[in-house]
């Protein structure tokens, strides 16, 4: 295997794979059928040149911190995949020329991946926030009927010894 295909070897010649996130900012006004097209483009373009989808994320429409291409808003998608570097510049070169996409920025993660334990890694964080989230419901049980009782006066409702005397006087 060549170095410049899709696997890179270590010093223990072990095939491995790249981790990038590659963050795609669309057009608001942009079609679903579209957007689902151009989406489907690039997971297809990422497997096609090697590479091995991790997760995908919409973020949905967002405020945009400054405009770009006359937009207030845009549309955000996330992608997290293994790859090498011709699969990331294969992909801008298409997100460039495409229409839909106002901006884009890829980040390499880490050097080596291994992309089956990474999807796991990532459905076992899901599953501890998505358990985090919600709260564990504890059957109601039944209340013990109220009694009423007479109400018992206080201190400040009792009358003072004085005043007691004072209404004995008076009945005299």
């Amino acid at each position: 295997i060549m170095v410049s295909e899709v696997y890179y070897f270590n010093s223990r010649k072990e095939a491995y794979m790249r981790e990038y996130e590659t963050i795609v900012v669309l057009r608001p006004d942009s079609g679903e059928t579209q957007t689902n097209q151009l989406l489907e483009r690039v997971d297809s373009m990422i497997e096609r040149n090697g590479g091995s989808i991790i997760q995908k994320k919409n973020w949905g429409k967002r405020e945009l911190a400054y405009r770009v291409q006359k937009y207030n808003q845009g549309v955000y998608y996330y992608n997290n995949y293994g790859g090498n570097s011709e699969t990331v510049s294969n992909l801008e070169r298409a997100l460039r020329l495409h229409e839909i996409p106002m901006k884009y920025l890829t980040v390499k993660l880490n050097d080596t991946v291994d992309v089956e334990a990474r999807k796991k890694e990532l459905a076992e964080l899901m599953e501890a926030s998505a358990a985090a989230a919600t709260p564990e419901v504890s059957p109601v049980k039944e209340a013990a009927p109220v009694k009423e009782e007479t109400p018992v006066k206080t201190d400040e409702e009792k009358p003072s010894e004085t005043e007691e005397k004072t209404e004995e006087v008076k009945d005299a």
